[in-house]
């Protein structure tokens, strides 16, 4: 079997949510010893993309007779492979163009329930499995003390003074507000919020900066080396709840053994994590009353659990689910040709 598990926004964006999903499907094909290749002129036998900017690549592998796979709503926060928008009642609906993507899949690979749930609403008929994004706990394991000081420097902070990670979109006010007003009730704690702006000359991040707490920076992507330092060396992460979901972040924190603390109401269909593997926070005060009073050096039962879950969710599982998947989609395809 030969597969191409296809995502390129072009270099300059090519290190953020989609391209860390890429590397995962990779990952796991490789354990799996699938042989991988980088375009349709070699003649895969499956066609896997997360982009709906990659659509017109569907029609030219129906042409050479190649199924299509379509991994969608992993990575919302990333501008280059996100399928989402909200509507006038502020529901998560897929673009017209993520639909129309969407439409021609032989098979779409979804993160949880509630997102199966949004992509069935529309293609109600269309075949649509949960499958984890999977993680790769080595990536984080490898990182030494030092390793895990490197963001501090690079952000020009104090190493031995903690801080908070906080993932969003830029596009999504809830997010945003939400940093604001933890950053309101944290005046002495530095809180980092990450999300899809790629530091350009049109980016709204100086200006968020200048008028927003001084504790509270809003930072462009991050390199790969740069993000698994931050992850590694944050004391927590913060998730709110009505915040767009970002289940491959929410793993990786795991895989980090950092700190998830989740803020309001859970949906259990949302998320990949199990209860036992974050500490729930009915409000932003009681979890800004919690980060304050948690120390890493005392770690809470969650963090192994987490870790535990990571492991379940890790690219030997990955591949375990995926591969399957790929060879019902060719048999498929071989008897529809008997």
């Amino acid at each position: 079997m030969k597969v191409l598990i296809h995502f390129a926004p072009g270099p300059e964006n090519d290190i953020f949510l989609g391209s860390r999903l890429r590397k995962n499907l990779k990952g796991a094909m490789e354990l799996r010893h699938v042989a991988l290749v980088d375009s349709l002129y070699a003649e895969p036998d499956i066609c896997h993309l997360m982009s709906p900017d990659d659509e017109g690549m569907i029609k030219t592998a129906h042409e050479e007779g190649v199924p299509v796979v379509v991994s969608a709503l992993y990575t919302e926060l990333d501008p280059y492979a996100s399928f989402l928008e909200t509507d006038a009642f502020g529901s998560y609906v897929l673009t017209s163009r993520a639909k129309r993507m969407l439409e021609q899949a032989d098979v779409v690979f979804v993160p949880s329930l509630r997102a199966k749930e949004i992509v069935e609403k529309d293609l109600f008929k269309k075949p649509v499995f949960v499958v984890t994004p999977g993680v790769n706990p080595v990536r984080f394991d490898a990182i030494d003390e030092v390793g895990a000081k490197i963001f501090c420097r690079y952000e020009r902070f104090p190493a031995n003074q903690p801080y908070a990670l906080i993932f969003g979109s830029y596009r999504d006010k809830n997010a945003t507000d939400f940093a604001k007003k933890m950053a309101s009730m944290l005046p002495n704690y530095h809180l980092f919020f990450l999300g899809g702006d790629y530091g350009n000359e049109a980016s709204p991040l100086s200006r968020w900066n200048r008028v927003s707490p001084k504790n509270l920076k809003f930072i462009p992507v991050l390199s790969d080396d740069l993000y698994r330092s931050a992850m590694k060396g944050a004391t927590g992460l913060l998730v709110a709840a009505n915040a767009i979901p970002s289940p491959l972040s929410e793993l990786e924190a795991l895989a980090a053994k950092t700190q998830i603390f989740r803020v309001g109401s859970v949906d259990s269909e949302s998320s990949l994590l199990p209860e036992g593997t974050y500490l729930a926070c009915r409000t932003p005060e009681e979890a800004a009353t919690k980060l304050l009073a948690y120390s890493p050096n005392v770690p809470e039962a969650t963090i192994m659990n987490g870790y535990r879950v990571a492991g379940e969710n890790d690219l030997t599982h990955l591949g375990d689910i995926v591969l399957p998947l790929y060879q019902t989609l060719l048999s498929v395809k071989e008897n529809s040709h008997d």
